[in-house]
């Protein structure tokens, strides 16, 4: 009987480790990559770790993060830290009980201990599971480097105590009530590191909304005030109309023409269908107006972008905010153009703007190279490798262009439809 225990109980901890893993990461759809990991998250955590074993814990290390990257999705940032902190309790807490309290089977330790080991892994795994936020999360790359940076100081000093035993080969009372004390406070650490990636998703997702939120209030300023000007301009159609009846031919023309240049009739109140583009575009409308930049765009949507409202506003804030500032920089005509269409599964946007660089014609993306233009394309960066797409982008005859493709789940029925085209020239 305890033979069988000592043989199950690793099983028992492996799949509530994999249960946690999942909590985080996507796992493949693949039903081998996903034995793969349950296989992985077996070994890690049926690893018999002693103090000074070199044998066991590298290649099991190597082993599972090399499954994770293999078997789940994700940014490697992501997949990394995740990695890299999920192995670190497995190891903490076998090297406690093999090292310092494994007692003989007979004797009965040992099945207090492994009973022990399985409640603190579903315990973490039901508090995990608790918080309730999706496991295909992401975070920006400024997010993730302090993470890992974080998770790395645990890791090394597990290391250290594991793989560089003392030189004299015998360990005293006390350095083991430190090193015991140690590995606790490792486990803690990890238990803590993974309340901080939560609490960071919902301050990324706290930090998007107020971004939302405040280009939506923009945008409804914006809106009030042009619906005022339409107040104004009907409150004097009566005036307009006596002073066009009496005009000769010559100068009612040149009136018509001066009328229909009038702001409130000039600026378009909805410049698509998709409620978060449309509040965006217009709370932008000023900035381009203060900068004297014209505003091409052409946008097809048979029905809202299958984007939710924070990756919108990350992705097109901001593109236009660095489309404007490029622009800024221009002395003479200052354009910008925007294309966007969703259409047989594929969400495309193309923007180009004037830029004042001369810089020798290059191209890069997402997958390789970094991107150093603007601030904000490192956000837009982040939306597509979220959303496993592609970015280019190209400089060359004094534009800077940016092309981005996603191909997202569901959206196959989003035909092209309902093309809305303007001239915004300032």
């Amino acid at each position: 009987m305890s033979f069988l225990f000592f043989n199950f109980a690793p099983l028992i901890s492996s799949f509530f480790t994999y249960r946690i893993l999942r909590c985080f990461l996507v796992c493949s759809e693949k039903r081998s990559r996903r034995f793969a990991l349950l296989v992985a998250c077996f070994l890690l955590d049926g690893m018999i770790i002693y103090i000074g074993d070199w044998a066991n814990m590298p290649p099991t290390f190597v082993f599972f993060l090399a499954a994770i990257f293999r078997c789940c999705e994700g940014s490697a940032r992501k997949k990394l830290t995740l990695g890299i902190t999920l192995s670190c309790a497995p190891f903490a807490l076998n090297c406690l009980i093999d090292s310092f309290l494994d007692y003989p089977v007979m004797n009965g330790g040992g099945f207090l201990y492994q009973i022990c080991k399985i409640v603190f892994w579903f315990l973490l795994w039901y508090a995990v599971r608790r918080l309730q936020f999706p496991n295909d999360f992401d975070l920006p790359v400024k997010y993730w480097n302090v993470l890992l940076l974080i998770t790395c100081i645990p890791f090394l000093i597990l290391l250290t105590l594991i793989l560089v035993p003392d030189s004299s080969g015998t360990i005293t009372v006390s350095m083991q009530r430190t090193i015991i004390c140690i590995l606790i406070l490792v486990i803690l650490s990890i238990v803590g590191m993974l309340y901080a990636i939560y609490a960071l998703y919902k301050a990324a997702m706290t930090e998007e909304s107020k971004l939302l939120l405040e280009a939506n209030d923009q945008y409804y300023k914006h809106l009030d005030s042009q619906m005022q000007q339409i107040r104004k301009l009907r409150h004097d159609m009566t005036n307009h109309l006596q002073v066009l009846s009496n005009l000769p031919e010559a100068e009612r023309t040149a009136y018509i023409t001066q009328l229909l240049a009038d702001k409130a009739i000039s600026t378009p109140l909805v410049y698509c269908r998709d409620s978060v583009l449309n509040a965006i575009l217009s709370a932008k409308a000023d900035n381009m107006e203060q900068s004297k930049i014209t505003l091409d765009y052409e946008i097809s949507l048979q029905e809202d972008i299958p984007l939710s409202a924070t990756d919108k506003c990350a992705l097109f804030g901001n593109l236009m905010d660095n489309a404007i500032e490029g622009c800024s920089k221009v002395t003479g005509d200052r354009k910008i153009s925007l294309k966007v269409t969703c259409s047989k599964g594929l969400f495309i946007t193309k923007i180009c703007n004037c830029s004042a660089s001369t810089a020798f014609p290059s191209l890069h993306t997402t997958k390789k190279d970094s991107i150093n233009h603007g601030f904000g394309l490192k956000s837009v960066k982040d939306v597509v490798e979220r959303h496993h797409g592609s970015m280019e982008i190209t400089r060359e005859h004094g534009l800077f262009e940016v092309f981005i493709v996603l191909k997202l789940p569901g959206s196959s029925h989003n035909e092209a439809g309902n093309v809305r085209k303007g001239h915004r020239d300032f």
